[in-house]
């Protein structure tokens, strides 16, 4: 009989062997291999011309045998093995398996551990033939992710705490731990948590759990100082100076007010230009959400004349120009205004003008060019409005 192999058929003599069979098959050897069902007819031929035939009926046999798998159950945290059982109910068989990462079994019911794929393939030793079948091997529902917001103290608070917002995978309803396991609780917040390293435990109501790491970090308090308060002439300016104890990178916002007298209102160390008495307030703000706020005080007092000894002509319309200022009406004409540069050199000149227009002062520029900053040297003459001539020198400080 023919199966799922070729037939094999062979006859015991010689020496001249003749095979016909099916689809005008023809042989000239004692033994032959076919692979289509039919009779097949010898006739073996001697030298003495003695003959003799007989034949053979090749039957076909192709029946694959049947097969049924089943998996005991799913994968689970207290699970870690299910077993894949094979069934058929025919012949003697051989058992392929092969599964995920490289697996294979020669063995008829098999045990895992690993979830995916499997597949078998049985052999029927009769006739050759196989069947071919695949069964899944689940996890049952295991936690793989957790997602949460770790919030630091806020500034100057000792404690902070834990926001979970979901749990990937696994069976809820779900208990969380933050003290390595020894207590869960429902509640997916935990508060009241000093600055420390933390371990989140969530466990399903199957038992499994799933850990990670978190860490709450301490805030410190901000800290600021500022230099004393100050007292200057009327058109003079004074540095003010601005220190905390945390570093640069960690502050978000400086901010002065009012701004309007000052250099700058962002920075640590504005240039105070006042014409009247000024409480500068500055505020701080930090990263970790800390704010403060400190004040200075200038103190100005007034002058029937006076020059600023510091300008800045940078275009932002605070001190930008060399001139002079009365505020008493006293000075009638300014009969010229000269500046020089530290080697004698005249850089400016402007002839019968009045006070308190800043943009008939210098501004900072020689034939057309920026000057550098440095120290210049001033003389003016101002005829009062009791006809007194009265010549003024002095000295005033450019800055960029």
């Amino acid at each position: 009989m023919m199966g799922c192999d070729l037939a094999h058929l062979s006859w015991s003599s010689s020496p001249s062997y003749e095979w016909t069979g099916p689809s005008n098959f023809t042989a000239n050897s004692n033994n032959i291999n076919v692979m289509e069902a039919g009779r097949y007819i010898l006739t073996i031929s001697l030298d003495n011309g003695c003959k003799a035939s007989d034949f053979v009926d090749v039957m076909i046999d192709t029946l694959s045998p049947d097969l049924r798998l089943e998996v005991s159950g799913k994968l689970t945290c207290d699970r870690a093995q299910v077993d894949l059982n094979s069934f058929s109910s025919i012949g003697i068989l051989t058992y392929d398996w092969i599964g995920p990462n490289g697996f294979t079994s020669n063995d008829q019911n098999i045990t895992v551990s690993m979830p995916g794929l499997y597949t078998q393939t049985i052999t029927l030793l009769g006739n050759g033939c196989t069947t071919t079948r695949s069964i899944e091997v689940e996890v049952d529902g295991l936690p793989s992710m957790v997602n949460f917001t770790a919030t630091n103290p806020e500034c100057g608070e000792i404690i902070g705490q834990i926001n979970i917002i979901n749990v990937e995978g696994g069976t809820g309803p779900f208990e969380y731990s933050v003290d390595n396991g020894n207590t869960f609780t429902p509640i997916a917040i935990a508060m009241d948590l000093p600055p420390d390293t933390y371990t989140l435990i969530i466990r399903d109501i199957n038992s499994c759990e799933i850990e990670d790491n978190f860490e709450i970090e301490g805030t410190a308090t901000l800290s600021l100082a500022i230099s004393p308060d100050d007292f200057i002439v009327e058109g003079d300016s004074s540095q003010i100076l601005l220190t905390y104890n945390k570093a640069d990178s960690s502050i978000l916002s400086i901010t002065w007010s009012p701004g309007n007298t000052l250099s700058c209102n962002n920075c640590t160390a504005p240039l105070a230009f006042p014409r009247t008495t000024t409480d500068y307030q500055v505020t701080v703000i930090d990263e970790d959400g800390c704010e403060e706020m400190i004040s200075v005080r200038i103190s100005v007092e007034e002058n029937e004349i006076f020059v600023p000894n510091v300008f800045s002509p940078n275009g932002d319309n605070i001190n930008d120009f060399l001139t002079i200022f009365n505020n008493n009406n006293s000075i009638a004409n300014i009969n010229y205004l000269k500046v020089y540069d530290r080697w004698g050199n005249q850089v400016f000149e402007k002839l019968d003008f009045l006070p308190n227009i800043p943009s008939e002062g210098w501004n900072g520029m020689f034939k057309d060019e920026r000057l550098n900053p440095g120290v210049f040297i001033y003389v003016f003459s101002i005829l009062l409005s009791t006809g007194e001539e009265v010549i003024v020198k002095g000295d005033i400080t450019l800055i960029r």
